[in-house]
C-alpha cells in the first residue's frame, strides 16, 4: 500500500514540475522578469493582463495549486491570491538557489494548510532573472492516504528530508518531528520496516522513498490490529484441529477394523495354502478393494493349479523331444560322413576342384547346424563366407569377383550368425542377373563414430526405391516379386531385435550402377 500511495505522489510531483516548466519558460514571463522596473511602474495593462492570465490558466488547471507567487531579483511580488502565505523572500531565495533550478519543498503552512515549492527562474542563457513560489493544498496529499490503513487505526505520514512530517491522515501530527528511531531508518532512502514502540504501543512502522524528491511515505499499525484477526484464525483452526484429530482417530479404527479384518482372513488362507489340495475358499463381495483382492486372490489359485499341470506336461514332452533330439542328431553325422566319403573318392581321383567344394560345403553345414552359438565373431562370419562364395564361384563359373577389406579391429566384434551370406546371396543371384559386365562384390569393415559398419557393395544392376523399401519393411512374402530380399529383409528385423531399432540395415542404390548395403552393429557386439 505504500509503494502504491508512493507511486501516486510521484506521479503529482512530476505533474506539478511539469507545471512549472509552463509559467517560468513563457517569453512573456521571462521577458516581465528581465525588466522587471519597467512592469513594476509602467501602466501597460496589456502585459499585466497577459501575466495574470497566464498565472490564472496555471492555477485552475489543477485542483491541488492553491496560489502561485513570482518573484524578481528585488524580492517584488506578482500573486494570483493575496492571502497565500508570507514567506520571506530570503527564506525563498536562499531554498531555491541551494537546489540550483530544481524545485525545492518547503515545511508545511499550518495556518493554510499549503505546502510551498520555490524555484529559481532563469533565461535563456541560463541567467537567473527571478524566483517562482507554488503554494499546494496539503490535501491533496492527504487525500492519497490509504483509507485501509485508517481504519485499522493505522497513521500514514509523508515526512520530508529533514524528517519533518508535510502532510498525513492525521492532521494534528503536520509541522512536527517524526520519531528518532524512525527517522535514522528512513534517512537510508531504501524501502523497509521496524517493530518498535510508537507511544508505547507495540507497533510495525514501513517506510517507502520517493523517487523524486527526499520524503519518504511512512505507514504506522498497532501490532495488535494487525494480529486480531490471526489470533482468531489461530484459536479456530486450534479448536478445529483437535476436534479433527478425535474424529480421524475414530473413524480411522472402524475403517481400519473392516480392511483389516478381512486382509487377515486372506492372510490365513495363503498360510494354510497347500500345493496338493488348494482350491479358493475365500470370498468377500462387493465391489471395494478388499471383494477384488478376494475375486483375484480365486483366480490367482485356479491359475496356480492350471500351471502346476502344464509345468507336469510341459516335462513329460521335454523329456520326449530330448530322445527326438539325440535321434536327429544321426542325421548331420550321416551327411558328414557321407561328404567326407566324397571328399576321399575326390582325392583318390585327383579331383581337386571336387575336395574344394566338398570341404567347404561340409564346413559349412558344421557352422549352419551347431545350435550352440547364434552370436558369432565378424572373422567367424567372414570364415563361412567365404566358403559359401567359393561353391557360387564354381557354380557361376567366376562371373563375379570378391574383394575383402575388413579392418582387423572389428574381427573379435559379435554379430548374429547368418549377417552376411543373404545379402552375398541376394547380389550373386539377382544383382548380376542380366548384366554382361564382369561382377565385383566388395565387402568393408570399420568403426564409425561409437558404431560398427559392414558394407557389402556391389556393381549389380541396381534395386528400385519401391523393392527396397519393401525388403526394410519385412513385408509379405507374397508381395515380393520371386521373393527376392527375403532373406534381406529378415537379416534387418534380426539386427533390430537383438540391438535396438538404431541398429541393422540400410540400402543405397542406383539402377545399371549397383547397390551398397550397410549394416550397423555396436562395437563389441
Amino acid at each position: 500500500m505504500l509503494e502504491q500511495i508512493r507511486n501516486n505522489i510521484d506521479i503529482n510531483l512530476e505533474q506539478i514540475d511539469l507545471v512549472s516548466y509552463v509559467v517560468f519558460s513563457n517569453n512573456s514571463m521571462l521577458k516581465v522578469l528581465k525588466n522587471s522596473d519597467e512592469y513594476f511602474t509602467s501602466a501597460d495593462s496589456a502585459l499585466k493582463y497577459s501575466i495574470d492570465k497566464l498565472l490564472a490558466d496555471v492555477v485552475f488547471s489543477r485542483r491541488d495549486i492553491y496560489s502561485i507567487t513570482i518573484f524578481d531579483n528585488k524580492g517584488r511580488r506578482i500573486d494570483t491570491n493575496p492571502y497565500s502565505p508570507n514567506v520571506p523572500f530570503e527564506e525563498v531565495k536562499k531554498k531555491a538557489v541551494e537546489k540550483d533550478g530544481k524545485m525545492a519543498w518547503l515545511s508545511t503552512d499550518k495556518k493554510f494548510s499549503l505546502i510551498p515549492i520555490v524555484r529559481q527562474i532563469r533565461d535563456m542563457d541560463m541567467n537567473p532573472v527571478g524566483f517562482m513560489q507554488i503554494n499546494i493544498r496539503e490535501s491533496s496529499f492527504n487525500n492519497i492516504c490509504s483509507e485501509q490503513i485508517k481504519n485499522m487505526n493505522g497513521l500514514i505520514f509523508i515526512e520530508n528530508e529533514n524528517g519533518s512530517i508535510i502532510s498525513g491522515n492525521d492532521s494534528t501530527y503536520i509541522g512536527t518531528q517524526i520519531n528518532e528511531k524512525i527517522y535514522e531508518k528512513t534517512k537510508l532512502k531504501e524501502p523497509g520496516y521496524i517493530i518498535d514502540y510508537i507511544d508505547n504501543v507495540k507497533s510495525i512502522v514501513a517506510f517507502y522513498p520517493s523517487r523524486v524528491n527526499g520524503w519518504q511515505c511512512v505507514g504506522i499499525i498497532p501490532m495488535n490490529k494487525v494480529t486480531a484477526d490471526a489470533e482468531l484464525v489461530r484459536n479456530i483452526i486450534l479448536i478445529s484441529s483437535v476436534i479433527a484429530i478425535i474424529l480421524f482417530i475414530i473413524l480411522s479404527y472402524y475403517l481400519a477394523r473392516g480392511v483389516t479384518n478381512p486382509l487377515k482372513i486372506i492372510a490365513g488362507e495363503m498360510k494354510n495354502a497347500n500345493i496338493s489340495d488348494w482350491t479358493p475358499k475365500v470370498s468377500f463381495e462387493g465391489k471395494d478393494e478388499v471383494a477384488y483382492l478376494s475375486r483375484e486372490f480365486n483366480r490367482m489359485v485356479v491359475r496356480i493349479n492350471d500351471l502346476v499341470d502344464e509345468a507336469v506336461e510341459q516335462k513329460s514332452r521335454f523329456s520326449r523331444q530330448e530322445l527326438k533330439a539325440l535321434q536327429s542328431q544321426i542325421s548331420p553325422h550321416f551327411l558328414y560322413n557321407t561328404l567326407e566319403i566324397v571328399n576321399w573318392m575326390a582325392r583318390t581321383r585327383d579331383v581337386p576342384e571336387i575336395v574344394e567344394i566338398v570341404k567347404a560345403l561340409s564346413d559349412m553345414m558344421r557352422y549352419i547346424t551347431s545350435h550352440s552359438e547364434e552370436i558369432v565373431t565378424v572373422e567367424k562370419e567372414l570364415e563361412y563366407l567365404k566358403m559359401y562364395c567359393l561353391i557360387q564361384k564354381y557354380r557361376y563359373k567366376d562371373k563375379f569377383t570378391v574383394f575383402y577389406e575388413v579392418e582387423d579391429d572389428i574381427l573379435d566384434f559379435c554379430l548374429p550368425k547368418l549377417t552376411l551370406q543373404p545379402i552375398i546371396e541376394n547380389a550373386i543371384v539377382h544383382a548380376f542377373n542380366g548384366v554382361r559386365r564382369e561382377g565385383k562384390i566388395i565387402i568393408t569393415g570399420n568403426i564409425v563414430g561409437d558404431r560398427v559398419r559392414l558394407q557389402i557393395i556391389d556393381n549389380g544392376k541396381g534395386i528400385d526405391n519401391a523393392q527396397i523399401e519393401s525388403m526394410l519393411k519385412n513385408e509379405n512374402i507374397s508381395s515380393v516379386p520371386n521373393h527376392v530380399g527375403i532373406g534381406v529383409s529378415n537379416v534387418n528385423q534380426r539386427i533390430k531385435l537383438i540391438y535396438g531399432n538404431e541398429f541393422g540395415l540400410q540400402i543405397k542404390s542406383v539402377l545399371n550402377e549397383g547397390t551398397q548395403f550397410d549394416i550397423w552393429i555396436p562395437i563389441g557386439g
